[in-house]
């Protein structure tokens, strides 16, 4: 595992705020952890990146536990990161390039920031101060700040925040690109469409405590399918499908919805209430969604 979470537990005035949170993050791969505003995401990543220490439980990072030298491996975005702010974007990005100078020796390292600031359309406003720009700009510059060291690890929290919609799919595009160059991602957020189509694994974090893991390609053959009928005669549906097909494990949406969970043949549900004259109006059947998934997950 390139990144590696060993029971980590956080307590602080008697109070556990993380709880024995284990997860393995392979070369490559992104694994999205999701949660609300009060699952204590950001705590967790504070303690994986040392900045906060376990009260028990241990992190490790290339199968070794974590030692300071390994940050220099690893492109960081949380809100914590500052700039100063009276220089420029470029000179703040040129300064904390300075750090890694054995590193790009043989790089252009003009042309490697230009790309980034061009890249997440900041480049107009690259020799602008700081403290002239936007929300939007400072996440920007805090993604480019990961990025621009070529790390073999990156960990983003909330990361698609202020983000306008062009900035989104770059960032998007590039972690993608990032994922199939070997890198290992690890992204905090709350933002469940952005991370729905993105990540390879998904962990939900609620209250401290991960309560839920799955494999993104492997989600169907893990989760039960569904069959929803949209109705205007709901009551006579139902008594339908629990008369004649034996059909128990349903749920009802809404008024006009109804979601059956159990495995059954598609073509005779339709069929047998065409027959029995139950107007139809609309037919749905597939996997729950990542939002479903995590209410459920949640019990909200």
């Amino acid at each position: 595992m390139i990144i590696e979470l060993k029971n980590l537990s956080k307590v602080i005035k008697g109070k556990r705020l993380l709880k024995q949170v284990s997860l393995g993050v392979e070369a490559g791969s992104i694994y999205g952890l999701i949660g609300s505003d009060h699952s204590r995401k950001s705590l967790l990543i504070k303690i994986m990146l040392g900045l906060s220490l376990a009260t028990e439980g241990g992190v490790h990072f290339f199968d070794e536990p974590f030692r300071s030298d390994m940050l220099k491996e690893i492109g960081v975005s949380i809100d914590e990161i500052s700039f100063y702010k009276n220089f420029t974007g470029k000179e703040n990005i040129l300064y904390y390039l300075e750090n890694y100078k054995d590193k790009f020796l043989d790089i252009d390292k003009e042309g490697h920031i230009e790309y980034y600031f061009k890249k997440f359309d900041l480049f107009t406003n690259m020799n602008m101060e700081v403290e002239k720009y936007s929300l939007g700009m400072l996440q920007k510059l805090r993604i480019i700040r990961a990025l621009i060291i070529e790390p073999k690890i990156l960990i983003l929290d909330e990361p698609a925040k202020s983000l306008d919609p062009v900035a989104l799919k770059a960032l998007k595009d590039e972690l993608i690109k990032q994922s199939e160059a070997g890198v290992t991602i690890f992204i905090a957020t709350s933002m469940l469409d952005f991370i729905s189509d993105l990540a390879s694994h998904i962990g939900i974090l609620h209250y401290g405590e991960i309560i839920y893991e799955m494999e993104t390609d492997k989600r169907e053959e893990n989760q039960q399918s569904f069959l929803e009928i949209h109705s205007d005669d709901l009551p006579k549906l139902i008594l339908t499908i629990e008369r004649q097909l034996s059909i128990f494990d349903y749920e009802v949406i809404h008024d006009h919805v109804i979601r059956i969970t159990e495995k059954v043949d598609n073509n005779l549900v339709i069929k047998t209430l065409i027959e029995n004259d139950i107007q139809i109006s609309h037919v749905k059947d597939g996997f729950k969604s990542l939002e479903e998934i995590f209410l459920e997950a949640v019990g909200d």
